[in-house]
């Protein structure tokens, strides 16, 4: 059973997804990438794309236009040709891209979603990635088979299910029970993983190959060990870890990370509150050796 970490804008940065390998994320996601930037040479979305284990990412695109991901694919290869897969996005709930029918927006346009997924399966053919989606069970309510026909008919094989709906956002408890009989395709599950309790439920609707967990990850790092039933370090330790490989990033990037990893612990809002003031990488590590967490 894969463990993944899930795609997060901001979040899911390179020093963090090295984070998650260390405690055992048999799969990390980038954070969502643009085609047209990449293909433009823009320099902020080429930042997302800054990977060393390429065997253990998994790049997540978007586009506007199902033009762009040809050329996207084909810069891919030559910069990245050991990455195992390319995912699409179409379960982003919000609301900017939900408009344009982009992102989770596709959910709402069969035929675009049948033409989307068809141009990734020939892109991603042709130039030897795995191709996958990322996708919601619905849009106001339940659909999934619907999507599934689609997407297995356009030839792709793998599939990250979102248990809720697109309008729902984040806000609902996940509903794993529109899983329940989907065959013939590889899935991933996603929503509300946050301890053995809800990996054990998550699970046990469907046949699935892995989970995919996010906001819980952010918090919580040693999940991925902890799920596999292994010893891991203290919360101290784990910020000490996440700073030693946060040198080359930018402070506000990383007290963004900050913010999530010392959430529910004592100490954890004055820590923050003494971050904010921090200047430097260098000067977060003190904070955090002095401090009793």
């Amino acid at each position: 059973m894969d463990l993944y970490l899930a795609p997060i804008n901001s979040l899911s940065t390179y020093a963090f997804r090295k984070l998650c390998t260390v405690y055992e994320a048999d799969y990390v996601f980038t954070e969502m990438v643009w085609a047209e930037r990449i293909i433009e040479g823009n320099e902020y979305e080429e930042k997302k794309l800054a990977i060393d284990d390429e065997k253990m990412t998994i790049i997540q695109m978007i586009t506007e236009d199902t033009k762009n991901i040809e050329p996207f694919l084909k810069i891919i290869k030559k910069r990245f040709p050991n990455v195992p897969e390319i995912n699409f996005n179409m379960g982003c709930p919000q609301s900017s891209l939900s408009q344009k029918c982009i992102g989770g927006g596709i959910l709402k346009d069969k035929i675009k979603m049948r033409e989307y997924s068809s141009e990734l399966f020939k892109a991603c053919n042709k130039y030897g990635f795995k191709s996958s989606l990322k996708i919601r069970t619905g849009v106001d309510f339940p659909d999934l088979q619907s999507y599934i026909d689609i997407i297995k008919e356009a030839g792709v094989s793998k599939v990250y299910i979102h248990a809720r709906t697109l309008t729902q956002g984040y806000v609902k408890a996940a509903n794993y029970d529109p899983l329940k009989g989907i065959e013939g395709i590889e899935i991933v599950v996603n929503g509300d993983v946050t301890d053995i309790t809800s990996f054990n439920k998550a699970i046990s609707v469907t046949t699935c190959s892995g989970v995919l967990i996010g906001r819980a990850a952010l918090n919580d790092p040693t999940i991925f060990l902890k799920l596999k039933s292994k010893p891991y370090p203290s919360k101290k330790e784990v910020i000490l870890k996440f700073l030693s490989l946060s040198k080359d990033t930018q402070i506000a990037t990383v007290k963004r990370n900050l913010s999530w990893l010392t959430m529910h612990i004592v100490g954890g809002a004055s820590v923050r509150a003494e971050i904010n003031d921090a200047k430097t990488v260098e000067d977060i590590e003190k904070i955090v050796e002095a401090a009793t967490i």
